[in-house]
């Protein structure tokens, strides 16, 4: 019985995690960013001239702070040593992008 009761639970996780998620990932969609949601990682990531990474930049904290709003009102705790960002781009686009940090739970997030 048990081992019926656990393959019918393996077909029911992934539509538990898509309804526990939704709530941090519409509202960073909603915004124009693209998410990837895994077991215990969040990718949120966009495309942007490298004129504007300065404001992206900006615009990816109030995100992280979105984001670490929603964990903390669901008991969960943002890693900031764990937070990272990066740009990808060609050298000659990555040399345009700015390098300031971002500040994450009181944490400066480097480029």
């Amino acid at each position: 019985m048990s081992r019926l009761f656990s393959r019918g639970l393996n077909s029911v996780w992934p539509t538990l995690f898509l309804l526990y998620t939704a709530d941090v990932i519409a509202p960073i969609e909603e915004y124009g960013h693209f998410v990837h949601a895994y077991a215990d990682d969040l990718r949120v990531y966009n495309h942007m001239d490298p004129t504007q990474s300065a404001q992206l930049l900006v615009q990816m904290a109030e995100r992280i702070a979105r984001i670490e709003a929603w964990m903390a009102s669901n008991r969960l705790h943002l890693t900031p040593s764990k937070t990272k960002l990066i740009w990808l781009g060609s050298r000659r686009r990555l040399l345009q992008c700015t390098t300031n940090a971002i500040v994450v739970s009181g944490a400066s997030i480097q480029l």
